[in-house]
């Protein structure tokens, strides 16, 4: 449940269903997919409400990580070592281009 609306839970009609939830996402709306920093520890999140959508994906570039396959740079940059990039991050947090709707 959503803490703040607790209040407004005994207020609601019978036929109402809730379907959502908390999206999670990074500052900069893309995905958190790759290694932890952990040895052998790996995480696919952020997919900001576009799980399932993205599910595929994102379960075959984390086999790929777990494997011990090349992955692409672009791919990489869906991982934490994005953050070490400090031109990209310039970039992706200008709001101008977010692309964020």
């Amino acid at each position: 449940t959503t803490p703040a609306l607790v209040p407004y839970s005994k207020h609601l009609p019978a036929q109402v269903t809730h379907y959502g939830g908390y999206y999670t996402k990074t500052d900069e709306n893309w995905p958190l997919i790759g290694p932890a920093g952990a040895p052998g520890a790996f995480v696919a999140s952020g997919l900001s409400g576009c799980g399932t959508m993205a599910a595929c994906a994102t379960g075959e570039l984390v086999a790929g990580w777990i494997a011990g396959e090349t992955i692409s740079a672009s791919n990489r940059l869906l991982g934490l070592e994005r953050y070490a990039d400090s031109e990209l991050m310039r970039v992706l947090n200008d709001p101008a281009v977010s692309g964020e709707l």
